[in-house]
């Protein structure tokens, strides 16, 4: 299966390109392998008990999947003919199937791997040999078991990052985001890894209108389509300029933040980097303090970014706010948590004007995107700024 697994539901007619260069695409499973491996995938989750398990259907007054389904088909089927015509395929016998089939993955390229590792494998058991890697319907394979060079391992993991720099630059969640990525799971689904255990909380959340707000229409694919096509459209401008590998680098560091720690002080090191990377140079050393110098760029460059791409914004809070982002960054690069448990101790407690070290973190991801704008807006200045 050459897809990693969103966290939107909606029956698509044809793929949607995410980035032709990198051939990262938004698509439903089309064949009958990939339909299986994912209502597995499903099937696990809802029996596993420690996710939502909603009844299927039901003659008492209660939520249930089927009630939820209808509802999303009663919403879109006269406005989008396609809706209209999958759901008459629908079969209560067969409703993890159905939901499989609507639910969205993202798509990369897996150089053809999976198709020769499955010639391969048969080849072995023609032979009477032994094959560790295992695919096909009665034959899982362990992602686990491909090396980290592998084709499949290297592609997936760039659209990982990828995703995760889509999901910072078409965000609605304002200034609450903290750095959720577009992906349900950023794992490729084998039958030997064990679900997400919020997919079934998904479901519910995005297939219910109630549940749905203005901030977190990016995350319902109807009203996230148009946003995601722009930035998409630019991300691909700008890997078209030779800056792939560059942005791909600061989604590895967007995704290890959000998904591979859930230590604050680690997020605020990482979410540093890479506004240092877009906007400082290493000064002179035998002219300057280089902390002191990096701290002063990383203030007043990020400070005039920030405020250009938003003038509604006080540049002075931001100045300020990034001083203290910049100041908890060296403490807990050079070890002195004692000062950051005293910057913690000493946040407003009082009712209405709560302060949090997580602020540092929201902050950053509004910086980051507030200066990856404007580089994409005006390359040539943001580096001349960088070089300055």
């Amino acid at each position: 299966m050459n897809f990693l697994l969103t966290f939107y539901i909606y029956p698509l007619k044809e793929k949607i390109t995410l980035s032709e260069s990198q051939r990262f695409y938004l698509d439903n499973p089309r064949t009958e392998e990939e339909i299986s491996v994912l209502k597995d995938y499903l099937i696990r989750a809802y029996e596993s008990g420690y996710d939502l398990r909603l009844p299927i259907h039901s003659d008492e007054e209660s939520v249930t999947i089927e009630d939820l389904l209808f509802g999303f088909r009663d919403e879109f089927s006269q406005e989008d003919k396609y809706v209209r015509e999958f759901f008459q395929l629908y079969e209560r016998e067969r409703v993890f199937e159905f939901i499989a089939r609507m639910w969205v993955v993202a798509r990369f390229d897996n150089e053809g791997e999976d198709e020769r590792m499955n010639n391969e494998h048969k080849k072995m058991l023609e032979e009477g040999e032994m094959s560790f890697v295992l695919l096909g319907d009665d034959h899982p394979m362990s992602f686990a078991l491909l090396g980290d060079d592998h084709p499949i391992v290297v592609n997936s993991e760039r659209l990982a990052n990828y995703c995760s720099l889509l999901s910072l630059m078409c965000h609605s969640d304002r200034d609450k985001y903290f750095g959720t990525s577009l992906l349900l799971d950023p794992k490729r689904i084998d039958r030997m890894m064990p679900p997400s255990r919020v997919v079934w909380l998904t479901f519910f959340f995005l297939l219910n209108p109630s549940y749905r707000s203005d901030a977190g229409k990016w995350e319902f694919l109807p009203t996230a389509m148009t946003e995601i096509r722009r930035v998409s459209s630019v991300l691909e401008d700008a890997f078209s300029e030779g800056l792939s590998e560059k942005l791909i680098y600061i989604g590895s560091i967007l995704r290890i933040a959000s998904h591979h720690t859930a230590d604050t002080k680690v997020r605020v090191l990482l979410l540093t980097t890479v506004i240092e990377l877009l906007l400082t140079h290493n000064p002179n050393s035998q002219r300057y303090n280089v902390e002191d110098s990096i701290s002063k760029q990383f203030q007043l460059k990020t400070s005039t970014l920030v405020y250009l791409n938003d003038k509604t914004r006080d540049i002075n809070h931001i100045k300020k706010q990034l001083k203290t982002i910049y100041g908890q960054r060296s403490n807990i690069a050079h070890g002195n948590f004692g000062a950051v448990s005293k910057y913690v101790n000493n946040l407003s407690k009082v009712e209405g004007k709560e302060e949090y070290f997580d602020d540092l973190v929201v902050d950053l991801y509004t910086y980051i995107r507030a200066i990856l704008e404007e580089y994409f807006k005006d390359k040539v200045f943001v580096d001349f700024l960088k070089n300055s």
